[in-house]
């Protein structure tokens, strides 16, 4: 409104101004809509694309149970105007599937980058498209999740060229494929030569056919993961555009066809490339799988892999159909240029079909100190990994 004051006998008009101001929170509703500043629950906007324009940098945008869909609710959130952006559950709870971001069988993503945060909900419904690379959270920069849970996803979360602090908290997958034809990933590193991303991660759980994590280069550190009924828990390496180092912490791993496959290259061709592995205190136990080798580690050429106060139960490797390919390493399977070493570990009952050594592989640079031994076939009490060289006296991944 327009007003005159009088100062001195002269009529000076003040105009008021009105500035839209963001907010340090507004609310998202299923049941909102897309007008004002949405900065009480009452009054949400209906799509985070709307709320994400309202609110200021460093601010949160706080979710109200439902289910929200459509593009407009998978946004870009990596973009400079919203840096330090907090996307969370109005109240994180056990339950991240009160507040769902559903696909509905798109390939839709919400890309997440420097200082974003995404606490507390759900997602599901992702269907990989002909050109979907990116899982349905994409994450681009330093960012966290934490508290939520994925479900149905050909894809979850995708990471990608360069954060070099990104933070998984807390955070369960079911993975989606009915058969080993479908991949469902849970977490997928992203091979590029600009790729320099490390990981921290802690309570993971996952559970479902299909590979948990695909971890092609880059670092990688777990402590604390649960794996039950995955196709592979983890797919290590098989890029040439550099290395990779894995360190897992406390992992119990239970009913899973396998938990690592590290690929190799040859080094004659990729003279640089190398891959890291680290398992400390985990739980390998009740591992199987049909005409394959090595059910819980398999390491290919120039990977090394560590093993430290962990227990191997139950493990089997081929069927009655296969032959010595079909079913070598109850525990292990290992290329002539790999490394395993094995410290202060218990190996109980792990078999393979064609006989060969249950708890070990003699055909790469195989070490194991203090450990303890019962019931694996080709065993004996003394701790010393041997195999007739005719059988199998070469291995080539």
């Amino acid at each position: 409104d327009g007003r005159t004051m009088s100062l001195g006998g002269i009529g000076v008009a003040v105009l008021a101004l009105t500035v839209a101001v963001s907010a340090d929170s507004v609310y998202i509703s299923p049941l909102g809509r897309d007008t004002g500043e949405c900065a009480e629950s009452s009054s949400a906007c209906r799509t985070l694309k709307f709320a994400v324009a309202k609110v200021a940098a460093g601010g949160t945008v706080r979710v109200m149970p439902g289910v929200y869909s459509g593009r407009d609710n998978f946004v870009d959130m990596a973009v400079t105007t919203i840096k330090n952006l907090t996307l969370t559950a109005n109240e994180v709870t056990t339950n991240p599937r009160a507040y769902v971001f559903n696909a509905l069988g798109d390939s839709a993503n919400m890309r997440v980058g420097d200082g974003n945060k995404v606490i507390g909900l759900g997602f599901t419904g992702v269907r990989k498209q002909t050109s979907m690379t990116y899982g349905i959270v994409h994450i681009s920069g330093n960012a966290e999740i934490r508290d939520c849970e994925f479900w149905d996803n050909e894809k979850s979360i995708s990471i990608n060229s360069t954060p070099e602090d990104v933070r998984i908290y807390s955070t369960s997958f079911s993975l989606p494929c009915e058969d080993t034809s479908c991949h469902g990933v849970g977490i997928d590193f992203i091979p590029s030569t600009s790729y320099n991303a490390a990981v921290r991660a802690s309570d993971l759980r996952f559970e479902g056919t299909g590979t948990a994590i695909q971890f092609a280069l880059g670092t990688l550190r777990i402590d604390r993961i649960k794996a039950n009924g995955v196709t592979t828990v983890i797919t290590a390496g098989g890029s040439s555009y550099g290395s990779f180092d894995l360190e897992v912490a406390n992992g119990v791993f239970t009913n899973n066809e396998r938990v690592m496959y590290a690929y190799g290259y040859d080094p004659k061709l990729y003279p640089k490339f190398d891959g890291r592995a680290r398992f400390e205190s985990c739980k390998f136990d009740h591992g199987s799988c049909e005409n394959c080798d090595g059910p819980t580690i398999r390491a290919g050429k120039r990977i090394t892999v560590g093993v430290v106060s962990s227990g191997f139960t139950e493990n089997s490797a081929g069927n009655s159909k296969g032959g010595a390919a079909a079913g070598r390493g109850g525990a292990f399977f290992c290329d002539a240029t790999a490394t395993i070493n094995i410290e202060s570990s218990t190996f109980f009952s792990n078999t393979a079909v064609d006989g060969s050594p249950g708890w070990c592989d003699p055909h790469c640079g195989f070490a194991a100190t203090g450990v303890q031994l019962s019931g694996n076939t080709a065993g004996t009490d003394t701790g010393k990994c041997s195999w007739p060289p005719s059988v199998n006296a070469t291995a080539s991944l």
